[in-house]
């Protein structure tokens, strides 16, 4: 006696397409990705009022240090100030990072 044939899976067959047909549109679900407000201060305190969309907190901790990075090279020589912060705030105001860099010079 023969046994019985296994059942045939539809999808492991191949997909084929007509040529002009339509690709299947496949939803996506949207991820929210968050917003950062990133406020700034050395002898001056700026407020972030835009906000930057970064995918992760790695993002958002490379942001901080280039953000202090550029205020160090901009802004230490032209004012004497060699102290700065950033704080990081989500949309809801809370804050969620913060960072801090400074800068001496000691000439004996």
């Amino acid at each position: 006696m023969r046994a019985a044939a296994d059942p045939i899976c539809i999808h492991a067959r191949p997909l084929v397409r007509l040529a002009g047909a339509p690709a299947p549109i496949i939803p996506i679900p949207e991820i929210p990705v968050p917003r950062y407000f990133i406020d700034t201060a050395d002898h001056v305190e700026v407020r972030d009022d835009e906000g930057s969309v970064l995918a992760d907190r790695a993002a958002l901790r490379d942001l901080l240090r280039r953000t202090l990075t550029a205020l160090l090279h901009d802004e230490g020589a032209a004012t004497g100030v060699n102290d700065f912060t950033a704080r990081a705030y989500d949309e809801d105001g809370r804050l969620v990072m913060r960072a801090r860099a400074s800068f001496h010079i000691v000439d004996p």
